[in-house]
């Protein structure tokens, strides 16, 4: 599957499976054979989080307890909660797991079982581009053995998950790949479940040439998003970028569909587009998900559907309430657990722009077709802040999501241990030209009332690089196909961090800022003064002016006061 930020699925495997479908025998009317019961049935993915390059990145108190507590009265029983595993870890041979990581781990297990939730750990080291090696191997063994040491004594609510979405390794190799792992696990803890799934990006397609494991409570996984074009239409990563097909309606036929864009003729597009009254149709739909249901009735194994969802920016609100509705009740008609991709993204239950409060952000469209019980929902209220205002404490702001883009050989370190005061600093190193870190805050700020009130955005900062100048930014929402993240900036001169490597405070009047343009796939300039102080989504700080290879940098104590 896909995100916008953290983004699956390969195309090719994805119609090649569908082909399978077709000619696939299924069970589609009638009675319904009883599959063995899973644990659970109906969850969420909580994205992003744990999916990030190192574990100094991971925004611990992004999702608190009450996040946790608000899902499980929605009527969700299951979180997967997908970890970028392999990065935030030593390496071969010993693929030792950063503490740091396993600290902020045992956090998220605590809240979820506070609240009654089940918690996949879901290995999550992918990347749609990068096919699956035979020697993924050795690391499996390594991060397993340590994981199922750790929580072999915690409650049942906790699920290991091998690896999501494995591609262009044979299915077989594959498949016996993952039974050694299982063996691996078994042999430190016999009592947790384990998910495993098929090769080919968990295609329903390739359950059937699982072999038959000879260990018992196991969780057979797929993904789906059948129709592609419809599910993933506006995506950026997929192969060829979907940015521009947009208006695919569900069910086919439900609303006129739309001419292929001039950059997808010739493409496999085309052929999708043409064919997508039979491809696409209900009926077409529930033939896909009986393939893992006829797997599951032969085998007598409980199935998971670990993701599934639809990309919001390029669908509208109905048509996604339709596909969910559907495919949320077939896969409950045939005793079917499912996970929704996402929960808090752009594949997520929140209204587009609108923020990620339980209270009056959710698309209650949604959340019904996916039979969970919304709250009712109350007016939506930018947050107006009135008063000091503290970025990065030790840690990010509560709520906010790490937001940033560091190259290879880069470090952006969140909790780095030599602080000004108390425990943690960001510490930056090696950074690209153009490169950024900093955080999303769940719903756009208000800050107005601090930029007539004489605000100053206020950190400590430390370097020995000479000559080096960074930007500090706020960033308007870009959520929407009509948003442009405009940029109010001001930039940090040698003068104001002199190279002594101690620390020094910056103090910058918001008022003093200035608009330096908008960057969405292309370099939009300001020219009317376009930054809303009204919608402020992002703080960032960036090397917009030079690149940092052999500098260092710190900082604590981020804030807006006077």
């Amino acid at each position: 599957m896909a995100s916008a930020s953290v983004s699956r699925l390969g195309v090719c495997a994805l119609i090649v499976a569908s082909v399978l479908v077709v000619a696939a025998p299924a069970q589609t009317g009638g009675a319904t054979t009883p599959i063995p019961a899973m644990p659970f049935t109906k969850g969420v993915n909580v994205s992003s989080w744990f999916e990030v390059p190192s574990a100094g990145q991971i925004l611990v108190n992004r999702h608190p307890l009450e996040d946790f507590l608000a899902l499980r009265a929605l009527g969700v029983e299951v979180i997967r909660l997908p970890v970028n595993l392999h990065p935030m870890t030593s390496g071969a041979p010993d693929f030792a797991i950063d503490p740091l990581l396993l600290e902020f781990l045992d956090v998220a297990v605590d809240r979820a079982e506070k609240a009654g939730l089940y918690v996949i750990i879901d290995n999550h080291t992918f990347d749609p581009a990068v096919p699956t090696k035979r020697d993924v191997e050795k690391a499996l063994h390594k991060v397993w053995s340590q994981l199922a040491t750790r929580y072999r004594g915690r409650s049942d609510r906790v699920i290991y998950e091998i690896l999501n979405e494995p591609h262009g390794i044979s299915p077989s190799v594959w498949a016996a790949i993952q039974g050694r792992v299982i063996e691996t696990i078994r042999a430190i803890d016999d009592r947790h479940w384990i998910i495993v799934g098929g090769a080919n990006f968990n295609s329903y397609a390739e359950l059937g040439g699982l072999p038959r494991y000879a260990h018992d409570k196991l969780l057979y996984t797929f993904h789906f998003y059948d129709p592609f074009i419809f599910t993933h239409q506006g995506a950026s990563w997929t192969d060829p970028p979907l940015t521009t097909l947009a208006g695919i309606p569900f069910p086919p036929g439900s609303g006129p569909l739309p001419a292929v864009p001039k950059d997808l003729k010739g493409t496999w597009v085309s052929g999708s587009v043409s064919n997508y009254a039979s491809e696409g149709s209900p009926e077409r739909v529930r033939k896909a998900i009986d393939v893992a249901y006829d797997f599951a009735r032969k085998r007598n194994v409980p199935v998971f559907c670990g993701e599934f969802g639809v990309y919001l920016p390029n669908s509208s609100q109905p048509d996604r309430a339709r596909w969910y509705d559907l495919v949320r009740a077939h896969l409950e008609s045939r005793g079917i657990s499912w996970a929704l991709w996402d929960c808090f993204g752009s594949f997520g239950m929140f209204t587009p722009g609108a923020g990620n409060s339980f209270a009056s952000d959710l698309d209650v469209g949604v959340t019904a077709a996916l039979g969970l019980s919304a709250p009712a929902q109350t007016a939506r209220r930018r947050v107006a802040l009135s008063e000091d205002f503290v970025l990065y404490d030790d840690y990010p702001a509560g709520g906010v999501r790490y937001n940033g883009h560091v190259g290879p050989g880069g470090t952006a370190d969140l909790y780095d241990r030599n602080a000004l005061k108390g425990s943690f600093a960001i510490r930056l190193a090696n950074l690209e030209r153009y490169n950024h870190v900093g955080f999303r805050f769940s719903s756009p700020l208000d800050l107005s009332a601090l930029v007539r009130g004489g605000y100053e955005l206020r950190f400590y900062a430390r370097t020995t690089a000479k000559n080096a100048r960074f930007d500090v930014r706020f960033l308007n929402p870009d959520d929407l196909p009509a948003d442009l993240p405009w940029r109010m900036s001001a930039t940090v001169e040698p003068a104001a961090l002199p190279p002594d490597g101690k620390w020094h405070l910056v103090r910058i009047p918001l008022s003093e800022m200035f608009v330096t343009g908008a960057w969405k796939g292309e370099w939009y300039p300001d020219t009317k003064r376009s930054f809303d102080w009204t919608r402020v989504a992002r703080f960032e700080i960036a090397t917009e002016h030079h690149s940092f290879e052999g500098m260092e940098f710190s900082f604590d104590q981020i804030e807006l006061a006077r």
